[in-house]
C-alpha cells in the first residue's frame, strides 16, 4: 500500500503481503500456509524472550535488533513530597549504523 504524506511517497508491506512473497520466493516447496507457521513461531519466541528477560537483545537479521532495557526513573518533587515512580521497560528496534551506511552508500552509487 503507498502513502502520500507530505508529498513523498512510501510504501508500506503488510504481514500478509511479507508472507505471501516469501512464500513465493521459496518455491513450491513451501505454502503460504508454511511460511505463516514459521512467522508465527518467530512472533511468539521474540515476545516470550522480551517477557522474560528485562535486559535483553534479539537480532532479527544482519543489521537488524530489538533490545529491551530496565529505564529508572528520576525522582520529582510533588508538593513537597519527593516521589519516585516506578521502573519502565523500553524495547526499542534498531537498525545498525553500518548496515544503514552500506545500504546509503549503495542507493548514492545508482
Amino acid at each position: 500500500m503507498k502513502v502520500d504524506r507530505k508529498n513523498e511517497w512510501y510504501t508500506t508491506i503488510s504481514k500478509p503481503e511479507l508472507i505471501r512473497e516469501v512464500a513465493r520466493a521459496l518455491g513450491r516447496d513451501y505454502t503460504i500456509k508454511d511460511v505463516q507457521t514459521v512467522y508465527r513461531a518467530i512472533e511468539n519466541k521474540v515476545k516470550e524472550y522480551l517477557e522474560s528477560q528485562d535486559e535483553i537483545t534479539i537480532r532479527l537479521a544482519k543489521g537488524f535488533y530489538i533490545s529491551s532495557t530496565i529505564k529508572e526513573p528520576r525522582s520529582y518533587n510533588l508538593y513537597g513530597k519527593t516521589i519516585t515512580p516506578i521502573p519502565k521497560k523500553w524495547i526499542t528496534a534498531r537498525v545498525t549504523r553500518d548496515y544503514n551506511m552500506k545500504k546509503n552508500a549503495e542507493y548514492n552509487a545508482k
